[in-house]
């Protein structure tokens, strides 16, 4: 009763109002009806970031239907006076939207942002006066980390505040079951193994009052699988298995079956079982737009946890395609194989179905975002063809393949590129291109002695070759400063405390003044124990001044206690670090430090200025091209 009286009060607060402010941004009505206009602005004499400057701002949104459905783009917005606008009627853009999640973004560079310190701005939207369907459910699905969107809009986890949401949820629209399943799953994951028969009973009783009728049904409604997945939590395992098979022969060919047999072939324990109900699926299934993916997932398997190279070949050699990030993957392990016939056949269809791929709105990325990991995937594709190439002896061969990566998706040409380029060119003879790729390679990388000789053997010109390089590296890093300058973030850090390996506790705020590097980790996490030996090497080279403090701050981790202690260590010594170790708190301690500050994924960084705001976030292992802009970033932190 006290949740849905404070809903109405919100309502009649927000229906007196005419406009909401938020100070870098505001919009218009307070309460936009789905098909009434809505029109947001950014005001950048309140905004902290550097998109203040920009003279070219877009709105960066997605839309989400009540039912999950997305609509994402990046919308033109036009100056007015010192503010820019923008307006749109949601209704036109997806059907029964119900939440908007946006930031605003320099059309020319995505890096230049305002996300509202790393939480992205949402509106509620309505419907016939009240909050529409769906519209406080997919607030809870944001907040529980169970709806992805793009990075610049993400969200950090906040399970304890979600719960909010379904409340509020179920006080507008107790008819929404996908709700009131979150609801009974958190009850019952509260209640562990000690769940009372009383709530168990009333699921079930729940459960057969939606399901009562069935057969009359005329199709399958789109959260079947939800709800017979709540038959397992309640311990009704067969009469799950008996409805299941029934629904499914009623429906057999319907989308929601479709979804009912692919949610059980990828919860099935046994691989070999999950695998063939995969392939089953596809055969019934096969214009089916997750057919790529999952056909990858089964090479991956049979590669893997099967050993069953028969199976990879069959799924390979049926000509049909496969997504192209597994592709990648694919040719690399047929590459070591020597089976570099599938590998080669694997990248080209990659690189025609990238070429055919277009963007849609129906998904998570803006067209420019689209463009930006589709051109990643290309990328990486012809690089592995280079690869190949090479083995085979074949350099010339190579070469189109690495000069097209360099021409067409200069950001993602890294230093292993720029390395077998050199090489081949230097063979080659092509002193000249090779010489331009040594100051790129210089760019992105640190040199080792092998390659600065290598350079200098070939370096031509009147000024010393030291001097020369010297030349070129503070050249990168100037344009690099310059760069920081423009995109720091400039968000206030939020408290946070840490514990290192004897207990004694670390807080961020006895820590003004100097820089801190604060980096999330796990035991389990394959690219943050890439990325931590790189921090560490550099590390002596900062610390020494005294200015300097990183903190590897240990999250997520799948024990706990002693045993999370010993994994750690394990982890320090098999990658022979000298960092101290740092922990964050479980959840039952208390908000972790890793969702106070928004993580969503690992390894994610964080460079803390002195005066304790939030430089710069990082997501992911970058490679050596990611090691030296850290390196960059801290020197120009440090020079503030």
């Amino acid at each position: 009763m006290r949740t849905t009286l404070l809903m109405i009060f919100a309502l009649l607060v927000l229906g007196c109002s005419t406009s909401v402010d938020e100070g870098a941004m505001s919009y218009s009505p307070a309460a936009p009806e789905l098909d009434q206009a809505l029109t947001l602005s950014f005001h950048p004499e309140h905004s902290v970031s550097a998109l203040a400057e920009s003279e070219n701002v877009q709105l960066r949104f997605t839309l989400l239907a009540g039912d999950g459905s997305l609509h994402s783009e990046a919308m033109p917005m036009d100056k007015n006076g010192a503010r820019w606008q923008v307006s749109f009627t949601p209704s036109d853009l997806i059907d029964d939207p119900a939440l908007l999640v946006f930031a605003f973004v320099d059309g020319e560079d995505l890096e230049l942002f305002d996300n509202n310190q790393g939480q992205s701005w949402k509106i509620l939207l309505y419907k016939d006066g009240v909050v529409a369907p769906g519209a406080n459910f997919q607030n809870y699905r944001l907040l529980q980390g169970q709806e992805r969107l793009a990075d610049i809009l993400s969200f950090p986890r906040d399970r304890d505040g979600a719960g909010e949401f379904v409340d509020l949820e179920l006080a507008a629209h107790p008819e929404n079951f996908r709700a009131q399943r979150e609801k009974w799953l958190k009850e019952l994951d509260d209640y562990g193994d000690d769940a009372p028969d009383s709530l168990m009973r009333h699921i079930d009783v729940e459960l057969g009052k939606r399901l009562a009728g069935w057969p009359e049904w005329d199709e399958l409604p789109s959260d079947i699988v939800d709800m017979l997945d709540l038959y397992w939590k309640i311990d009704r395992q067969e009469a799950m298995k008996n409805l299941r098979a029934s629904m499914l022969h009623h429906f057999q060919g319907s989308d929601a079956a479709r979804e009912i047999l692919h949610y059980k072939a990828m919860h099935e324990a046994n691989m070999e079982i999950r695998v063939e109900q995969l392939q089953n699926l596809h055969r019934i299934y096969p214009d089916w737009e997750g057919a790529n993916n999952d056909r990858g997932y089964i090479i991956y398997w049979a590669l893997g946890a099967m050993n069953n190279m028969e199976k990879a070949m069959e799924v390979v050699d049926s000509g049909l395609p496969i997504e192209p990030g597994f592709a990648n993957y694919l040719a690399q392990r047929f590459m070591g194989l020597a089976d570099d016939e599938r590998a080669s056949a694997l990248l080209d269809q990659s690189l025609t179905l990238l070429t055919e791929a277009e963007w849609s709105p129906e998904g998570i990325l803006s067209q420019a975002e689209w463009a930006r990991d589709n051109g990643e995937a290309a990328a990486a594709a012809h690089f592995t063809l280079a690869q190949l190439r090479i083995k085979q002896g074949l350099g010339r061969d190579a070469l189109p393949h690495l000069t097209r990566i360099v021409d067409e998706f200069p950001d993602f040409a890294d230093a292993e590129v720029y390395r077998e380029l050199i090489g081949i060119q230097t063979r080659m003879e092509r002193v000249e291109d090779a010489r331009a790729n040594y100051e790129k390679l210089a760019r992105v990388a640190e040199l080792s002695p092998v390659e600065l000789k290598g350079w200098k053997d070939i370096y031509e010109g009147d000024q010393p070759f030291v001097a020369h390089m010297a030349q070129v590296q503070q050249k990168s890093r100037d344009e690099a400063w310059a760069a920081y300058d423009k995109h720091a973030l400039n968000w206030a850090a939020p408290g946070a405390i840490f514990s290192d390996m004897d207990g004694v506790s670390l807080g961020l705020e006895e820590l003004a003044g100097k820089v801190v590097l604060l980096d999330f980790w796990a035991t389990w996490c394959g690219p943050c124990k890439m990325a931590l030996p790189g921090i560490d090497k550099m590390v002596p080279e900062f610390v020494e001044g005294g200015d300097f403090v990183v903190i590897p701050a240990n999250t997520w981790e799948r024990v706990s206690g002693d045993e999370r202690k010993a994994a750690a260590e394990a982890t320090w010594a098999e990658l022979g670090l000298s960092l101290p170790i740092y922990f964050d708190k479980t959840r039952d301690e208390g908000r972790p430090a890793v969702e106070a500050f928004g993580v969503s994924g690992i390894p994610t960084s964080f460079l803390i200025g002195k005066d304790g705001k939030i430089l710069f976030k990082t997501i992911g292992y970058g490679g050596e091209a990611g090691e030296l802009e850290l390196k960059y970033k801290i020197e120009w932190a440090l020079s503030k």
